[in-house]
C-alpha cells in the first residue's frame, strides 16, 4: 500500500513537469533539486524532534503559524507590486500551435 501511494504523482511532480515543459530540462532539474532540499530539511527537523516541540508548545505553534502567515502576506504583496510595476513575466509557449 505504501508503494502504491508513493507512486501516485502529487503536486510536487506536477510542479517539476510543468517547469520542465515551460523551460528547459535545467528548469525541471532546479525544481526537483529545490524540492529535494526542502524534503531533506523537513526530515532533519523531524529527526531532531522539532515537530514534537512545536506540537507540545502552544506558543511555539503560534509563532510558527504567524510566521507562515506573515510570509504568505509578504509573497502576496511582492506579487502585487511586481504586477503593478509591470515586472511580471508572461511565458508564451512556442511549442503549441495557435489553432
Amino acid at each position: 500500500a505504501c508503494l502504491a501511494i508513493n507512486m501516485i504523482p502529487g503536486p510536487d511532480v506536477i510542479y517539476i513537469v510543468s517547469n520542465t515543459m515551460k523551460g528547459k530540462l535545467s528548469a525541471g532539474l532546479k525544481a526537483a533539486l529545490g524540492l529535494g532540499i526542502g524534503y531533506f530539511f523537513h526530515t532533519l527537523a523531524a529527526c531532531l524532534g522539532l515537530s514534537a516541540i512545536i506540537l507540545s508548545s502552544a506558543l511555539a505553534f503560534s509563532v510558527v503559524k504567524w510566521l507562515g502567515a506573515a510570509y504568505l502576506v509578504y509573497l502576496g504583496v511582492q506579487s502585487l507590486l511586481s504586477m503593478w510595476r509591470g515586472e511580471s513575466k508572461i511565458v508564451e509557449n512556442k511549442n503549441v500551435d495557435n489553432n
